[in-house]
């Protein structure tokens, strides 16, 4: 549970330099001015106060990359365009063995349905 409850307050401290990142790119993007306050249209509920968070230990804090960073990619992924050069060769090796089996299965109840309605036809014919 301690666990937890350190990945949360991690968590919660990420958001606060995102939005602390966000505030600074809209002021510089209107020429210095803060950010206008969102007006709350809903109320809010009241908390008690909590009890102080001590800050996480620099072993348990995650690096924020300040600007416009690239996507990260996990590690051991393969490139995109590898990927899907891979998926196309594999693509164009062979159809698919259900496509046959579709069609055999949609032309023998064919048989089967017209034989049923040519025998119903055949017993009521007089």
């Amino acid at each position: 549970m301690a666990d937890r409850l350190q990945e949360l307050l991690q968590q919660r401290a990420l958001i606060k330099e995102h939005l602390e990142w966000l505030d600074a790119e809209i002021a510089a993007s209107t020429g210095g001015q803060p950010p206008p306050a969102a007006p709350s249209t809903t109320s809010r509920a009241v908390f008690p106060p909590r009890a102080p968070v001590e800050p996480l230990p620099p072993a348990h804090r995650t690096p924020v990359a300040r600007g416009n960073p690239a996507p990260a990619r996990p590690v051991g992924t393969p490139d995109a365009d590898a990927l899907l050069a891979k998926l196309a060769a594999e693509e164009k090796a062979a159809p698919l063995p259900s496509k046959k089996g579709c069609w055999t299965i949609f032309w023998v109840m064919l048989v089967v349905f017209l034989g049923g309605v040519f025998g119903v036809w055949y017993f009521f014919r007089r």
